[in-house]
């Protein structure tokens, strides 16, 4: 590994890095430096990764336009709040009301006595 005096890390090299999606790790190996020496390059690493997540958003965005109906559903449900759940609606059954309407009714008429058959 070179003498971290000695050597000098090209923060346009390590953006770039970040930018393919490698983990610090990979770019410490590929850098020959320490993960301390990497971390001073933070907002570059940073920088690096918002550009490759801003490009893959972008071609997202260009397959859903061109028609493919997969994207456009997984936009939809991240931008739009759009979702899979169905909406179920509470279809009533005209009989089933009708019935009980009628208890109802029933229910509530004054209660009468039955005619005594000895009169």
């Amino acid at each position: 590994m070179p003498n971290s005096e000695t050597s000098r890390l090209d923060p346009e090299k390590i953006r770039k890095l970040a930018q393919l999606g490698l983990t610090k790790r990979e770019i410490c190996s590929i850098m020959e430096c320490s993960i301390d020496r990497l971390n001073n390059f933070e907002s570059v690493i940073e920088e690096g990764r918002e550009h490759r997540n801003a490009s893959v958003r972008r071609k997202q965005f260009e397959i859903a336009m061109a028609g493919n109906p997969t994207m456009l559903i997984w936009l939809g449900k991240q931008y739009l709040e759009q979702s899979d759940k169905a909406e179920v609606k509470n279809i009533s059954d005209p009989l089933a009301e009708l019935l009980s309407e009628f208890r109802s009714q029933y229910q509530a008429m004054p209660k009468t006595e039955a005619p005594d058959g000895d009169s």
